[in-house]
């Protein structure tokens, strides 16, 4: 056998010893959670699903809009109760990505909760849901202010502010200029035992003038105890 020859039988060698290797690092990274479950109960377990979720970036869907699209996600400080097949994940999330091109950024609590469906704990329903009711009930504020009914704006606030908001007169002042347009750039959330507190960075635009900056502190409360949420004080 000549020398080249041999080089490119260890070659060969190698290669297949390293596909081994992946192949193996593969299928006990997918049998992590069920190898921990195994050995200390559901809790290691569903926090490495949670683990998975952070190291893929999973997407976090919400209704009505784009999914936010993480750059980092990060849970922390898990609380977990089992209840049978069910099981209730309280934690800590820093999250930041975008949504449909907007910038977000939020840090909060968030309550999981997790399904065992075929021997596997999976996320029953959204896997940040405070964080996801959060941008659904800004997305849609978004679009309604985009248009140019004071009405339409009435179901996004809570019912003991909904007089005092609608009648602020900046509202009437966005709704009433000729094809607008208010496209949020940003969006800062910090979530805390049923009320989101946001900085949004948004721009107003239309055809018949300079587009305008507008920078605003925004108050969001769970109106379900679960992941919707109305405004709270002002739209603006």
């Amino acid at each position: 056998m000549t020398l080249a020859q041999e080089e490119r039988r260890r070659g060969t060698r190698a290669v297949a010893v390293l596909l081994g290797l992946a192949l193996l690092g593969g299928a006990v990274w997918a049998l992590l959670p069920r190898m921990l479950g195994a050995a200390g109960g559901p809790e290691p377990e569903i926090v490495s699903a949670l683990r998975t979720a952070e190291l893929t970036r999973a997407p976090i869907a919400v209704h009505g809009a784009a999914p936010l699209q993480p750059r980092s996600l990060h849970f922390d400080r898990f609380s977990v109760t089992v209840d049978g097949d069910r099981a209730m994940v309280v934690s800590t999330l820093d999250a930041a990505g975008a949504s449909g091109g907007v910038d977000v950024s939020s840090l909060g609590r968030e309550r999981v909760r997790f399904l065992r469906r075929d021997g596997r704990w999976q996320p029953e329903g959204p896997l940040a849901p405070a964080l996801a009711g959060a941008l659904e009930a800004l997305w849609r504020r978004s679009a309604l202010l985009s248009g140019s009914s004071l009405d339409a704006l009435a179901p996004l606030v809570a019912a003991a502010d909904r007089e005092r908001s609608l009648a602020d007169a900046r509202l009437e002042q966005v709704l009433r200029i000729p094809a607008h347009r208010w496209e949020p750039r940003a969006w800062y959330l910090r979530s805390e035992r049923g009320e989101v507190l946001v900085t949004e960075e948004a721009m107003l635009t239309s055809p018949s003038r300079t587009p305008e900056p507008r920078t605003g502190r925004l108050r969001l409360v769970s109106s379900d105890g679960g992941g919707s949420f109305v405004f709270a004080g002002t739209l603006l």
